[in-house]
């Protein structure tokens, strides 16, 4: 891990990476690498997309609750349906962890430090547009839900990585 991570402060700190409208399709693997400090607030955004402040997320990683200690990533297909996949591994405070959503066309997943996540979702290949810019550390559509720790390295692939892959 590089010693030049993003501090997000949980309240205002965020990076807006532009317009992804044309850039992903159907496919999408998003990673990175987290920690979160003690002070987390629930649904804190670690990276993607979300539409309208409560609607949907074309794809975007999260917390689920500060309590649960669950990392969640979502997609939803064309026709509005959401497809979540939950971590099995708990994400615990001033604890550094890769995470990586993947939607291979098929198959939504989720890894954690490069295990495969029991949840895994089957989708109709199919992502909605985003109409949203993509973000790191917060929601793109409702200046809320910020991340309070650390981001490293997000990447995103327009397309779903293997597991070998996820690993490397």
């Amino acid at each position: 891990i590089s010693n030049y991570s993003m501090d997000f402060d949980g309240s205002s700190d965020f990076i807006d990476c532009g317009d992804f409208s044309g850039l992903i399709s159907n496919k999408i693997t998003i990673s990175a690498w987290i920690k979160r400090n003690s002070s987390i607030g629930n649904y804190a955004i670690v990276a993607g997309i979300r539409n309208t402040s409560n609607g949907p997320s074309p794809y975007i990683i999260n917390l689920q609750t500060a309590s649960s200690k669950i990392i969640k990533f979502i997609i939803t297909q064309s026709d509005s349906t959401s497809v979540v996949v939950s971590s099995n591994t708990l994400i615990e405070n001033n604890t550094w962890y890769h995470v990586a959503g993947v939607a291979d066309g098929s198959n939504v997943k989720l890894y954690v430090n490069g295990d495969l996540q029991t949840d895994q979702k089957t989708y109709d290949g199919t992502i909605i547009s985003p109409t949203q810019n993509f973000n790191i550390g917060r929601q793109p559509s409702n200046a809320n839900y910020y991340w309070d720790g650390q981001i490293d390295q997000v990447t995103v692939f327009d397309y779903g990585l293997s597991q070998d892959q996820v690993t490397q």
